[in-house]
């Protein structure tokens, strides 16, 4: 997806009200540092929930340094963030092609104050359009698998899952969920 590619989507507030305008776009270079800080907001949330620290998951996305975002940049990952018309940046999703059949879908982050309100569905439909057009026939993504609510709003966006796995350095179990692009 390219810059002039933006898509522009109508959220709104649980209330029914409509709210700023969400557009998705590709992050710029010079948005490293604001895109980190909102995976790292975003992902606080959950680590709270889960009792992830650095210590515990030094991986988790609750730890981000932008050192390692802007390494993912480089080896060709697509920065997706979802911005408010004021150019606020609230969402964030990072899209890598790990084969020649899937991308996956990784860092899915919408800042806790502006979720529920569609910037998170808009950043999936992009990236679900970033795998298409890289040739993908599938999106895939990795989430703690006992994260259920997580799992339900996926399952509602298309996705099924696939699978889990543990990792000996992950004290969770991650649950492997897809669909089709």
């Amino acid at each position: 997806m390219r810059k002039a590619d933006a898509a522009r989507v109508p959220t709104r507030h649980d209330s029914g009200v409509m709210s700023s305008v969400v557009t998705v776009r590709p992050t710029l270079a010079d948005e490293l540092d604001a895109s980190a800080e909102v995976v790292r907001r975003a992902f606080a949330t959950v680590a709270e929930r889960f009792g992830l620290t650095p210590a515990t998951c030094p991986t988790n996305a609750a730890f981000l340094s932008v050192s390692r975002l802007a390494r993912e940049r480089d080896r060709g990952d697509l920065h997706l963030g979802a911005y408010l018309t004021d150019g606020t940046l609230v969402g964030f999703a990072a899209v890598r092609r790990p084969d020649r059949n899937a991308c996956e879908m990784e860092k899915l982050a919408v800042l806790p104050e502006h979720r529920h309100h569609g910037a998170g569905a808009a950043l999936v439909a992009a990236a679900a359009d970033a795998a298409r057009t890289r040739g993908a026939a599938r999106l895939t993504i990795g989430i703690i698998e006992e994260n259920t609510v997580l799992k339900q709003w996926y399952a509602a966006l298309g996705f099924v899952h696939t699978g889990t796995a543990t990792f000996p350095h992950l004290p969770f179990t991650v649950g492997y969920l897809e669909r089709a692009v």
